[in-house]
């Protein structure tokens, strides 16, 4: 089941509606705001709305887990030496 960060604006289609506790969509929510990010990473022609989305998640990435983002633009090298101070790859 895909997380609703996948959608814009959070929309799910109909039918979607599944509860959860809070506890568990909170223990997953910063993964699957990464994934999220990824998915949307090279969209040929997006939309405005898509772009703003996309731009939201990467903030979003970048604020729950400091690092992350610059570790993902380095070298193999960099990317290990960076691995140790982000909380995510943990």
């Amino acid at each position: 089941m895909p997380s609703r960060i996948f959608f814009i604006n959070r929309a799910w289609s109909e039918g979607f509606n599944f509860r959860a506790r809070q506890q568990c969509n909170q223990a997953t929510a910063n993964i699957e705001q990464l994934a999220a990010m990824v998915c949307r990473i090279g969209k040929v022609d997006p939309t405005e709305e898509e772009r703003r989305h996309s731009v939201a998640l990467m903030q979003g990435v970048n604020k729950n887990s400091p690092g992350l983002l610059e570790t993902m633009r380095q070298g193999a090298n960099a990317r290990f030496s960076a691995s140790r101070s982000c909380s995510l790859c943990r």
